[in-house]
């Protein structure tokens, strides 16, 4: 379950928490639900909530469950729980981020560029990565997303979990010379270590000098190469 955001439904007696969420068509999936006593709270738990999809921090969620009987603090945990945790990289503090266009290329240094320099240019985040076409061809599967991911100051420049299973070799990023054009330096790193036989990804973030969203960030090219042979195209 992807969930979208939370949002809170008020009648003369109650507030009811709903997740929003993305199975199939757009769902409301019900949370719990707060009594006469307690609507007043409803906007600072629909609030917590969010926040705790963007930053994945218990504080501020605590701090209002807290006020809220043992019911209603077991049911939101059981969600919660079940629906697992937010992936990393999906939110910002507006809400989730999404695919926007999805492209393929071959191996061609010019057209992958181009589209990295716009997406940087622009401040849409990509995350790119090298495969086996069907006809037996290195190509790039190449994911234009709606917003950069923020990683913070104190976190590993990563906003693209890594794989299960495998072994990463090196982990490059434009914080390192790229002679005035990240973008071309990024898939210049990238494509050695393809050419060499080996699985890379390239994405972007968004990395803050603070834990603050709300703060001074700078846009930043990742590319992450692995001890693995490049994935073959999945079939449509």
């Amino acid at each position: 379950m992807r969930i979208e955001r939370f949002v809170a439904h008020h009648s003369p007696s109650k507030a009811r928490i709903f997740a929003l969420t993305n199975e199939g068509e757009h769902d409301l999936e019900a949370v719990t639900t707060l009594s006469a006593d307690h609507t007043a709270l409803a906007g600072e738990l629909v609030d917590a909530l969010n926040f705790h999809l963007f930053e994945r921090d218990e504080d501020e969620l605590t701090s209002v469950l807290d006020q809220l009987p043992d019911p209603v603090q077991t049911a939101v945990r059981r969600f919660l729980h079940e629906a697992g945790p937010p992936a990393p990289g999906d939110y910002t503090d507006m809400g989730p981020i999404s695919t926007v266009r999805q492209i393929y290329f071959s191996d061609s240094p010019e057209d992958v560029i181009e589209f990295l320099d716009a997406a940087y240019m622009i401040g849409f985040g990509v995350r790119v990565a090298n495969e086996i076409r069907s006809d037996g061809e290195t190509g790039w599967e190449f994911q234009m997303r709606s917003e950069e991911s923020f990683v913070p100051a104190t976190a590993e420049p990563r906003s693209w979990p890594l794989p299960e299973g495998l072994p990463l070799i090196r982990t490059w990023t434009s914080k390192e010379p790229t002679g005035g054009h990240p973008a071309g330096a990024a898939f210049a790193v990238a494509r050695k270590a393809s050419l060499e036989g080996r699985y890379v990804r390239i994405h972007t973030l968004s990395h803050g000098d603070s834990s603050d969203a709300e703060g001074t960030a700078t846009s930043e090219f990742v590319v992450d190469v692995f001890d693995a042979p490049l994935p073959n195209e999945e079939a449509e």
